[in-house]
């Protein structure tokens, strides 16, 4: 996939990966879709439709962030686990999104996945992510503090007209202290909602 180690202030959008140039079905690789491995600052997706990023269907995690130095991060827009069209399951093998849960790995603080700008109420569009029908679980933060999750559909679809649950909880926390969860849509995983 997309990796950065030690790199501030990029910019990754408009990327399929993990999937077909139409995603549509999977064309799974061998490891995470996006990871940012001590780079603050960075920003995943974005608020139009252009800008979203396709990160499914592969055999790590969509995302995952890890290090101490990741922070500042936004993850945005994207649809992680599902197709093009946020309708049905693309699985990432080891979950949607990951903070700082690897073993060995150190933790991440001061993260947004998720953001309400021009977002429409029911739907997830603009800086809404749909982390939906992943093996494991949406999101598990390990170890991590002070990062926000807002605003996304953990569970069903853009819509939020019908389920496509990752099979495990929607979002986990292990020794993570001190995060928001906030305005999300959880519904319609095989475990705990949170």
């Amino acid at each position: 996939g997309v990796w950065h180690a030690g790199a501030p202030n990029n910019l990754v959008e408009g990327n399929f990966v993990g999937v077909n140039a139409a995603g549509s079905w999977v064309i799974r690789h061998a490891n995470i879709g996006v990871e940012l491995n001590a780079t603050p600052n960075n920003t995943v997706g974005g608020t139009t439709a252009a800008a979203r990023n396709i990160l499914s269907g592969n055999a790590g995690a969509g995302v995952f962030i890890t290090g101490a130095a990741s922070t500042g991060n936004l993850v945005t827009g994207n649809y992680i686990g599902v197709n093009s069209t946020g309708s049905y399951s693309l699985n990432n093998l080891v979950g949607g999104v990951g903070i700082g849960y690897s073993p060995g790995i150190m933790p991440a603080s001061g993260n947004i996945i998720g953001s309400g700008v021009n977002k429409t109420p029911g739907i997830c569009n603009g800086g809404c992510n749909v982390i939906s029908g992943n093996a494991m679980n949406g999101l598990l933060l390990s170890s991590s503090a002070n990062n926000l999750i807002a605003y996304n559909h953990i569970g069903v679809d853009k819509n939020n007209s019908s389920f496509v649950g990752n099979s495990g909880d929607g979002v986990g926390l292990i020794d993570s202290p001190n995060n928001t969860i906030d305005n999300n849509v959880i519904n319609g995983n095989n475990d705990n909602g949170v």
